[in-house]
């Protein structure tokens, strides 16, 4: 709904003649409307469009990777009360396990498929059903490339703390039928 305004005598007045709530100072209504302009001028006023997920359809898959190697297996360290494993593959596929020691009742049958994507140097997880996370970005810890979720990087952010119990480390040997085998001990 557009507010249409038309000038009367000094300064700019709503339909039907009554005064702004921000006051009849004709200065203060130009300053507010000349505010509005410079911020829609300048990008600061707009709304951002909402992203649909498409399950159905594989994200494209970049030619270079912001992580050498990337494609193959990457696993939680290992965290007694909890694991993740994900296997990327070249389509832009990938498969996903994980456990817990919360038993909710509703136990899915993995491995869960979905789909993956580079968005600059965030890697972003399409799938059906809820995961660990769903962005996650390239972060060296001892040198090595791991995989940092976003949550993780956060706390990261906000009390300056690593946060090794949630990288996921890229596993050569990796098996499909035990996606937990490989798990990094003490990281």
């Amino acid at each position: 709904m557009a507010l249409r305004f038309r000038f009367r005598g000094s300064g700019f007045w709503p339909p039907g003649g009554s005064a702004w709530s921000l006051g009849s100072s004709t200065r203060m209504k130009r300053s507010v409307l000349l505010l509005l302009a410079a911020l829609t001028v300048s990008g600061c006023a707009h709304t951002t469009p909402t992203i649909q997920e498409d399950h159905s359809v594989a994200s494209s898959v970049p030619v270079v990777a912001p992580i050498p190697g990337f494609i193959g297996a990457w696993v939680l360290s290992d965290v007694r009360f909890m694991g993740v494993a994900m296997k990327f593959d070249t389509n832009g596929t990938f498969r996903y396990w994980f456990f817990s020691d919360i038993n909710s009742g509703d136990e899915l049958e993995y491995p869960i498929r979905g789909t993956w994507r580079w968005s600059g140097s965030v890697l972003e997880l399409t799938a059906p059903h809820d995961l660990f996370d769903v962005r996650w970005h390239p972060y060296s810890y001892k040198g090595e490339m791991c995989l940092l979720p976003e949550h993780a990087r956060q706390w990261k952010a906000r009390d300056g703390r690593e946060y090794p119990d949630r990288l996921l480390f890229r596993v050569r040997d990796f098996d499909d039928r035990q996606p937990f085998a490989r798990r990094r001990r003490g990281a």
